[in-house]
Formats: structure tokens, C-alpha cells, sequence
């Protein structure tokens, strides 16, 4: 082995991060200790393999491609367009790194050195941020843009199930606004979220749009009757006085329902409920069902 080559792989142990060297045939000639723990493999075992087994199955070929591209081309750079990978244990386990790159040569070839390190605690504070701009603050429902997302995996769901959407609007909601201040608005608007959820299936999700605007997205309905059930559950949970600031406060609440299936949007199947809640609210009626929309499924 080259000096220098060798030189660099002690020097190695003494860095924070995991380090691994990698040959031009993709091979791993060197690590630290840390990488290979990460990695759940013994040093000496790790050395001599191929990099591809750190890496998923699903992305290995992509992966070659952009290592033989870096060793031809490459600069100095973090991998990847997105701040946390995957990488493969030698459990098959999927663990969230940050991985950078650079090139050497030694002796007339070229090395690539990868510092790896264990990207946890940063994969975890993307998801809570994540779940922290999909949430609404005061109800602790979804909000709007957790709704696309819900919609994006209801949208392919549909394909396969029938998928039920109720669409509220609170009833009297504006005069406890005006008479008692929006603290107690805001109160009552928890309370509703609370009521609601208590109301719901498990695989069923609840948006807050905004002011006093709610939306139910149910899975596996296929009879009307099931929907009209949850609806009702809700209507009636709302309706029990709330006990607030010293006062006992009533809300109503007024219900459109809709089912679609096949190729449709969600947001399509939303707008269908929404317009049943209005004619609802106009009626006078705690709920209204838009009806079962569905287009065939392509073949």
C-alpha cells in the first residue's frame, strides 16, 4: 500500500465522523471504526467489500451512476440533492445519513474519501418540522397543507377503496365570537377538535381548513350508511354544551357528505360534500349526502 494511502487511513481513526476510502473499482480499501459500527459490520469485514452494500437496493444502480460519475468529474460536495440519505446496514436495516465527498489521488490514482455521519437526530427534527408545518396550531388537526398530502395518498387509494369526505361548518359559531371575545372563540374551537377526533375511525383523518371549516377523510366506505353514522356522531358531539369562561356555550354544526372511487381527485370529492353541506346548512338539516361519484378505473 502507498505510504501516503496508509498514512491517511490511521489518520482516520482520530475523526468525529465515519470515514470510508473507496477505489476507482468502487471497492472499500479503508474505514475508521465509527463507519463500520454505524454500518453494524466488523472493520476487517468491511474492508474489501463492495460499496454498493451500504447502500438500498432500490437505488444501488442510480447510485453507481453518480459514484463513476464523481470519480470522472466530481468536486468536493455533499451527496445528493437532499441533506439526509439512506444507507443499508448489515442487518438490511435503513439508516439516515449525511454523507460528503471528496477526491485524492495517491501514487497516480484516484480515491474517493466519504465522511459519513449519522444523520438521527437531523432525520428526526426534519419530520417533527415537518409534522410541526402540517399541523394547525390551536386545534392540533392537520391543516391545509397537510390536506394535499392526505389527498395525494387518498387520490392513489381510490384506485383500490371507496373514500368517504364530511364537510363541516359550525353553526352559531360568529355570535360566541362577538359576545364572549375570541379567546373563548378559540376554545371552543379545541373543544370541537377534540369531539371530533373522538368520533372518527383510526385510519381516519381530520383537517381543520381554517376558521370554523373542518374536513373528515374516511377510508373503506362503501355504503352511505356507514358515513351517515360517523356524520351523526359528530353532529351529536358538537351539539353538547360546552362549559367555558363561567358560560355554557352550544354550537351546531352542519354536514355534507360525499363517496368517491375509480380515477377521481379528492379535491373533486371535497367540493361535492361542500356543496352538500351548504344545501344542508339552507335546509336546515344537521347532514346531506352528495352521493356516490366514481369514473371507471382504466384497465
Amino acid at each position: 500500500m502507498h505510504r501516503q494511502l496508509a498514512n491517511l487511513l490511521r489518520a482516520m481513526e482520530l475523526l468525529p465522523d465515519g470515514v470510508l476510502v473507496v477505489d476507482q473499482a468502487r471497492l472499500i480499501i479503508g474505514c475508521n471504526e465509527r463507519v463500520a459500527r454505524m454500518f453494524g459490520y466488523d472493520r476487517d469485514k468491511l474492508i474489501g467489500q463492495p460499496l454498493q452494500v451500504l447502500v438500498p437496493d432500490e437505488v444501488r444502480q442510480h447510485h453507481a451512476g453518480h459514484v463513476a460519475s464523481y470519480f470522472s468529474s466530481g468536486t468536493d460536495a455533499r451527496m445528493g440533492d437532499r441533506p439526509v440519505l439512506r444507507g443499508r446496514t448489515r442487518q438490511g436495516d435503513l439508516i439516515p445519513i449525511s454523507v460528503g465527498l471528496s477526491r485524492v489521488s495517491i501514487g497516480g490514482e484516484t480515491f474517493v474519501i466519504a465522511a459519513v455521519r449519522d444523520a438521527s437526530a437531523f432525520d428526526e427534527t426534519i419530520e417533527d418540522t415537518k409534522i410541526l408545518a402540517e399541523t394547525d396550531s390551536l386545534t392540533q388537526l392537520g391543516n391545509r397543507r397537510c390536506l394535499q398530502g392526505v389527498l395525494a395518498r387518498h387520490d392513489a387509494l381510490m384506485r383500490d377503496e371507496s373514500v368517504g369526505v364530511l364537510y363541516l361548518d359550525l353553526d352559531g359559531f360568529k355570535p360566541i365570537n362577538d359576545r364572549y371575545g375570541h379567546d373563548t372563540g378559540d376554545k371552543v374551537l379545541s373543544v370541537v377538535a377534540r369531539r371530533l377526533k373522538r368520533c372518527l375511525r383510526e385510519d381516519d383523518t381530520c383537517i381543520r381548513l381554517g376558521g370554523d371549516e373542518f374536513v373528515v377523510i374516511a377510508r373503506r366506505i362503501t355504503d352511505p350508511a356507514v358515513l351517515e353514522s360517523i356524520a351523526r356522531k359528530i353532529h351529536e358531539s358538537i351539539a353538547a354544551p360546552m362549559h367555558l369562561a363561567g358560560h355554557s356555550i352550544s354550537v351546531g354544526v352542519s354536514i355534507g357528505g360525499a363517496i368517491g372511487h375509480g380515477d377521481l381527485q379528492g379535491a373533486h370529492i371535497i367540493e361535492i360534500a361542500d356543496s352538500a353541506m351548504y344545501d344542508a346548512k339552507t335546509a336546515g338539516e344537521a347532514y346531506r349526502f352528495g352521493g356516490i361519484v366514481a369514473t371507471p378505473t382504466a384497465a
